[in-house]
């Protein structure tokens, strides 16, 4: 009995050790294809970016006085980043000051468009936000807006 547990014994070690040098096998193979796939992508979207395109350029981007940064979005877009009191007016950034009191300024349809915060109102007259007592203020009639 002891003579064919031990046979046993042996013939399973020797299974264990054959499943685990296949197993390894199918991991390099698996790492291998893994490199593979990445190297290729990495090549290609180098091709896109074109560090190795030498027909790629850059597009030339400025927004005017009033910008940061500009840039375009992955559709094309012109995006400029504008300073404070400065908004993004189609491809430019321009003076957009709404008054102390504004939560934003920006432009719509080449037009400023001031955001006053609850219990503010616009000032039409100046563009600007107001309190509620627009005398306080010293500036014309408001009208809500907000």
């Amino acid at each position: 009995v002891l003579c064919c547990l031990l046979v046993a014994f042996l013939l399973t070690v020797n299974h264990s050790d054959q499943v685990s040098v296949q197993a390894e096998n199918v991991t390099d193979i698996l790492d291998e294809q893994n490199e593979n796939v990445l190297e290729a992508l990495k090549s290609e979207s180098e091709n896109i970016l074109g560090l190795k395109n030498e027909s790629y350029y850059e597009l030339e981007c400025d927004c005017g006085i009033g910008s940061i940064y500009c840039h375009y979005n992955t559709y094309g877009v012109k995006i400029c980043d504008c300073r404070t009191d400065y908004a993004q007016n189609n491809d430019k950034c321009e003076r957009c000051y709404c008054g102390w009191y504004a939560t934003s300024c920006a432009f719509k349809y080449n037009k400023k468009v001031c955001t006053c915060p609850e219990n503010y109102l616009l000032n039409d007259y100046y563009e600007k936000c107001v309190g509620q007592d627009p005398s306080i203020d010293r500036v014309a009639p408001v009208k809500h807006f907000c």
